[in-house]
């Protein structure tokens, strides 16, 4: 009876001599599939980084844009007159976001109209967004809404330009994928 258990016991051990071949190759299947998937995570997760970075910065610039043109405008002094904002005019033309002229207002000898004030502006602004490389080849528009005395500045990076963002915004679902913000103010 000892005998019979002896020889059991070793065709068993000569059955169970490691992990197949199969077992192995499923083994590695499922830790590249994960270890492929967890790539694609992490790629996913510096791209949305990388978009939240490049929004916090253009907003920043909009916002830049905004408070230039409350502090120049003096734009509660005109809208309690119901007079027109000389300086509005410079910061809603197209061109002047394009190439601004060489204006300095800056200095204590230095005595600027609104607009010429304006210009100077578009120009620090412009030399501040090309100071950092992600928004260097970006654009910035400013919209004047035809309902109130508000304004709506587009900023845009990428491939898209402002003048883009600015036909696509009212659009259901339009700008939810464009490279722009949109900030509103007066």
């Amino acid at each position: 009876m000892l005998k019979n258990r002896k020889s059991t016991y070793r065709a068993y051990a000569a059955t169970q001599a490691g992990f197949s071949m199969i077992e192995v190759l499923v083994a590695i299947v499922l830790t590249a599939v994960g270890l492929m998937g967890f790539a694609a995570l992490q790629t996913r997760a510096l791209l949305a980084a990388e978009d939240t970075y490049m929004r916090t910065q253009a907003l920043s610039l909009a916002q830049e844009v905004l408070e230039r043109k409350r502090i120049n405008g003096s734009t509660e002094m005109f809208l309690d007159r119901n007079l027109a904002d000389p300086a509005l005019a410079t910061y809603t033309s197209g061109t002047m976001w394009m190439a601004p002229p060489a204006t300095n207002c800056f200095g204590t000898t230095a005595n600027c109209t609104p607009a010429q004030m304006a210009q100077y502006d578009i120009g620090q602004i412009l030399a501040l967004a090309n100071s950092n490389s992600y928004l260097a080849n970006g654009s910035i528009r400013v919209n004047q809404s035809a309902v109130s005395n508000t304004i709506r500045i587009f900023v845009a990076w990428g491939d898209d330009t402002a003048a883009d963002c600015a036909a696509a915004d009212g659009l259901s679902g339009g700008l939810a994928r464009r490279s722009c913000v949109v900030l509103q103010g007066m």
